[in-house]
C-alpha cells in the first residue's frame, strides 16, 4: 500500500500535478487541522446556570428594532440545564432567542461553531458577535458571547426582512 502511495506521489510530482512540498516526505500523513479555539471561562467571569435568561428582551424592544408588532417573549427551559429558548410572536415573523449555558470549567467553542456553513464576523463588536445570513434556512442569525452564555437571535424568515443585520444588531444585549 506504501508502495502504491509513494508511486502515485511520485508520478503527479513528475507531471507537475503535485505531491509533498520540497523536504517533506509523501509517505508521511499531513497532521489534521486543529480544532477552533477554545478556552474555559474565569469562575469570576461566569454566568451560573439558574441566572441564565432567553427573554431579556420586551416584545416592545424587539418591535422597535425589527418593525413589526411582537408580543412578549414565552420562554422554555425544556432542555434545562444548558438550553433555554424565548419565542417571539410577531406580526410578520418569528424571533427565537437561544441562550446556550456552557460549564465554565469547560472549554468553550467558538461562537461562529453554533452557526450555519457561512457566518460573517461583526467587525469590532465587543462581545465577538456573528451574522448568520438567510442561506439555507431562510432565517437569519445573530449570536454572541457573554461569559460561558452563547447567545443566539434568530429571525425565522428574513428573506424579506430589509437589513436584518442591523436590525438584530439593534436588540440590546443581557
Amino acid at each position: 500500500m506504501k508502495r502504491m502511495v509513494v508511486a502515485a506521489a511520485l508520478a503527479l510530482a513528475a507531471c507537475g500535478q503535485g505531491g509533498a512540498p520540497a523536504g517533506q516526505d509523501p509517505t508521511v500523513e499531513a497532521p489534521a487541522q486543529a480544532p477552533p479555539s477554545m478556552a474555559a471561562v474565569a469562575p469570576e467571569n461566569a454566568v451560573a446556570a439558574d441566572a441564565v435568561r432567553a427573554c431579556f428582551l420586551t416584545g416592545a424592544q424587539v418591535s422597535a428594532a425589527l418593525g413589526g408588532s411582537y408580543q412578549d417573549g414565552v420562554e422554555s427551559a425544556q432542555n434545562a440545564p444548558y438550553l433555554r429558548s424565548c419565542n417571539f410572536r410577531g406580526s410578520d415573523n418569528d424571533v427565537v432567542v437561544s441562550a446556550y449555558w456552557v460549564d465554565p470549567a469547560m472549554p468553550v467553542a467558538s461562537v461562529s461553531a453554533t452557526l450555519g456553513p457561512s457566518p460573517e464576523a461583526i467587525a469590532g463588536d465587543a462581545d465577538g458577535a456573528y451574522y448568520d445570513p438567510p442561506i439555507v434556512t431562510g432565517g437569519c442569525t445573530l449570536a454572541y458571547r457573554r461569559a460561558n452564555v452563547t447567545y443566539t437571535i434568530q429571525i425565522m424568515q428574513c428573506r424579506s426582512v430589509s437589513d436584518a443585520r442591523a436590525r438584530l444588531l439593534a436588540l440590546p444585549r443581557p
